[in-house]
């Protein structure tokens, strides 16, 4: 059984009368992706979900689509937000409007735009097991530092709340207490295009 969904709705999963309640493993996509490619990022992973839910993640600047895999018990969650070149061109009108007003200016958008960045980010921390960030380039992205210092310091103040949250739930684990959140994830990076240097000694 494959079940495609939207966070928050999750309508499609209880529905599933024969959903397993194993373990499973959660594995995330977040980062950029180049222009025409639907903001697909890590293709391998980014085909198992539908053109079609694909296509309707555009209808908010950010949004996260999931992807329920009963055979492998792996739940795919991959973020779609203005940082892809799709989702940017499919939102610059509205952003230009947002820019005629006077008490809007080009920083404040583009602050707007990270802070969204950042909290899409902060939720697939604390849900996956796995995060794949990927970028249509080579060379990493330095800005993905500064994200990184401010989650760590969100992260610490946001840690006992998320815990109290957990206590409510039934038979949790005691790490999932410990620590906020179910596990503390692997990063991995995935860079869509190989060096030149790399693709020379390749070829």
């Amino acid at each position: 059984m494959r079940e495609t969904f939207v966070l928050p709705k999750l309508d499609n999963l209880r529905d599933v009368t024969n959903c397993s309640n194993d373990k499973v493993v959660v594995i995330a996509i977040i980062g950029k992706s180049a222009f025409n490619v639907h903001g697909l990022k890590v293709r391998v992973l980014g085909q198992v979900f539908s053109s079609g839910i694909r296509r309707s993640t555009f209808e908010t600047e950010h949004s996260i689509e999931g992807y329920y895999d009963e055979e492998t018990q792996i739940v795919y969650l991959h973020a779609h937000t203005l940082l892809d070149t799709d989702c940017l061109m499919k939102h610059y009108e509205s952003l230009c409007e947002r820019l005629k007003n006077e008490d809007v200016d080009f920083l404040t958008v583009n602050d707007e735009i990270r802070n969204s960045f950042a909290k899409v980010m902060l939720f697939l921390l604390y849900v996956s097991h796995i995060v794949i960030l990927s970028h249509p380039g080579s060379t990493l992205d330095t800005n993905y530092i500064q994200y990184f210092k401010a989650l760590t310091s969100l992260g610490q103040k946001l840690s006992g709340k998320a815990s109290k949250y957990l206590e409510k739930v039934d038979n949790i684990s005691q790490d999932w207490l410990n620590n906020g959140r179910p596990c503390v994830p692997r990063l991995i990076f995935y860079f869509e295009r190989c060096p030149k240097v790399l693709y020379l000694l390749c070829h």
